[in-house]
């Protein structure tokens, strides 16, 4: 009877501790399982941190963006990589793989890239920004300069970010805008996104008459590409030139209408040559071509680097009666004013009310033609990320990562 109790106890004790061996295989399997999966966390993480680390230090010297280049399918084959050499040989780890997508982080979308110009923007207002580098120019490449500025490659046109929008800003409402200020700068608003943008245009961009010692570019006139989105330099020139006389035409119109000396100087005219009621539209002409030649002279004095007010006064009113209705108003006429806004100025308020994706857009042109000239011949924007979003799969569980510069 001892001899069956003594057996008895010895069945259940092996029992016991057979379940116990068990439970604690068990727990210790679980247990690296556990560590396993934190383990693939943080060395995930330092992957998908070193992805971010193999940035474009060309497209970062010379346009302050920071992205990558890959495609999906690159950056996957590389964090599989990775993941596959510090998995090896461990049992207890299941890794099923990455999966990995870009497209929200593409240097071309207009949310990621006004991140970037806009705290490129800020660094520049704080001085703290990477000075442009003016690159080592590539005449060859596929976007190089042909003809004197004047883009014809179908293929380079063809691929341009910009491509099919083509929204403009028209000089009514560029004088709307302006209209009862005292300086240009009153109507950027400074801490904006679009004051940003035009901040970061200021240092990267070339216009007319200043080319900021940027070096090599596709376009001399950078600015004005922003503005109008012609093919040549010329043509971006002269839409610019149009938009400034056409916005000084309607304020140098205002100014006159609410002069009285300059009004009963014109009515007086307007009478001599046609009395009775013509007078009237005789009056109105004599005003649109005062108003006009000195709109010219206005767009003449801001390209000789002289400043212009938004609304004129005597010593800055420029252009005379007399010189119009003899037609021999000619040249430039500096009354030495000094008072009012520069070329730049008036570019920088054209630029401002524009549609903004069109302005971020345009600007995304100007980098990619300057980068496949300057570095790349094949240079796309859009094959470059700034951040992206990933999931690995490990013991059969998918950990999600999103990372950005």
């Amino acid at each position: 009877m001892k001899a069956d109790k003594r057996g008895s106890v010895t069945v259940f004790a092996c029992i016991f501790f057979s379940g116990l061996l068990i439970l604690m295989i068990a727990f210790i399997q679980a247990s690296k399982g556990k560590a396993a999966t934190g383990g693939g966390r943080a060395l995930a993480n330092l992957w998908t941190d070193s992805v971010l680390a193999e940035y474009d230090v060309k497209l970062l010297n010379r346009y302050g963006l920071f992205g990558f280049y890959g495609l999906d399918s690159d950056v996957e084959a590389k964090l599989n990589h990775y993941a596959e050499y510090s998995f090896k040989e461990k049992r207890y780890v299941d890794y099923g793989g990455f999966t990995v997508n870009l497209y929200d982080y593409a240097l071309t979308n207009v949310d990621v890239f006004r991140e970037q110009i806009g705290e490129a923007g800020a660094a520049a207002m704080a001085k703290s920004f990477i000075w442009p580098s003016a690159g080592e120019g590539n005449a060859s490449a596929d976007g190089g300069r042909e003809e004197g500025s004047v883009l014809r490659n179908r293929k380079v046109i063809d691929y341009l970010p910009s491509k099919g929008n083509d929204r403009a800003v028209t000089a009514s409402a560029i004088a709307d805008i302006i209209r009862g200020k005292s300086s240009l700068n009153d109507v950027l608003e400074k801490g904006k996104d679009g004051y940003l943008q035009n901040r970061y245009i200021e240092v990267y961009f070339k216009n007319g008459i200043d080319h900021k010692a940027l070096g090599t570019t596709f376009f001399e006139n950078e600015m004005e590409y922003i503005i109008c989105a012609k093919k040549s330099d010329t043509e971006n020139l002269n839409g610019v030139r149009n938009r400034i006389i056409g916005v000084r035409e309607i304020l140098n119109m205002i100014y006159l209408n609410s002069d009285p000396e300059k009004n009963a100087a014109v009515t007086a005219a307007a009478v001599a040559i046609a009395p009775g009621p013509a007078a009237i539209l005789v009056k109105q002409g004599i005003f649109a071509a005062w108003a006009f030649a000195e709109s010219v002279n206005d767009y003449k004095l801001l390209m000789a680097g002289r400043k212009v007010p938004v609304m004129k006064d005597d010593m800055s009113w420029a252009t005379d009666l007399k010189g119009i209705l003899e037609n021999t108003e000619s040249g430039m006429i500096d009354t030495g004013n000094t008072r009012g806004d520069t070329y730049e100025d008036y570019l920088n308020v054209m630029i401002f009310a524009m549609d903004e994706e069109v302005r971020l857009l345009r600007m995304m042109d100007l980098i990619q033609i300057n980068m496949r000239l300057l570095y790349y011949g094949d240079f796309l924007l859009k094959t470059y990320s700034g951040g992206l979003d990933c999931i690995m799969t490990l013991n059969g569980e998918r950990i999600s990562y999103s990372k950005k510069y």
